[in-house]
């Protein structure tokens, strides 16, 4: 008999509510150590650099993180979603948002982390593999006003969207501050800086790193089209 969606959401959503039960303490009676969301392990460190850190964050089905705390300014760009619920220490369990974010679209949190440091755990009852490529600047923000009206241009990041026909070159670009280009879909990409091969990328979620003031292209070397969010590092 072919179950539906809806009730394999439900009953995997029992494994979150359920924790309701539990209270926050660990099974010595203490409080959870505040460790550092790159500290985390399902957020998993795969760069450190200046004052950028950033996560490869991937919870799958069923799976509930450790409490972690969030205090710097970080955004996060989707390469798959699911239907996660939080637990902010000392409070139940709530669902975060009633469908799942597009793919390939930033989740910008870094005002909300920077002003009000978050300390909590998340659970997937989804049937999906959230994944996520978590950016995190640990620098003190300047008083500067940014225009949103473009996606994100914040005191931290700033983010420029591409899109690649199969086969296609990019533009050439120079940004100010260093960037990070994430490739968010399947299929072989490079970058050339000064018309020399700098990296190659094959799945979403793979980066590259590049310093401020060198001219790079992207050439999408597949025959999908293909996307990449690239983002200054202020």
């Amino acid at each position: 008999m072919k179950i539906s969606r809806l009730v394999i959401l439900y009953l995997m959503s029992l494994v979150c509510t359920g924790l309701q039960s539990q209270n926050n303490m660990l099974h010595d009676g203490n409080a959870p150590a505040r460790i550092d969301m790159w500290e985390e392990p399902r957020h998993q460190l795969v760069l450190s650099k200046d004052q950028l850190k950033i996560m490869d964050v991937r919870i799958p089905p069923g799976d509930t993180s450790q409490f972690h705390q969030h205090r710097f300014a970080t955004i996060y760009i989707v390469i798959n979603d699911a239907l996660m619920w939080g637990q902010v220490y000392g409070k139940d369990w709530k669902s975060s948002r009633t469908k799942r974010r597009a793919k390939y679209t930033i989740s910008d949190r870094s005002m909300s982390y920077f002003e009000n440091h978050v300390f909590h755990r998340v659970c997937n009852p989804d049937t999906t593999t959230m994944h996520l490529i978590a950016l995190l600047s640990t620098k003190q923000p300047s008083q500067e006003v940014f225009d949103q009206e473009k996606g994100v241009n914040n005191r931290w990041f700033r983010e420029t969207r591409l899109q690649l026909d199969p086969q296609a070159k990019s533009q050439v670009f120079e940004f100010s501050f260093p960037v990070v280009i994430v490739q968010c879909t399947s299929g072989e990409s490079a970058v050339l800086q000064n018309k020399v091969m700098h990296s190659t990328k094959t799945e979403g979620g793979a980066f590259s790193w590049h310093e401020a003031n060198v001219p790079f292209t992207i050439v999408n070397k597949s025959d999908n089209t293909q996307e990449f969010v690239l983002v200054e590092i202020k």
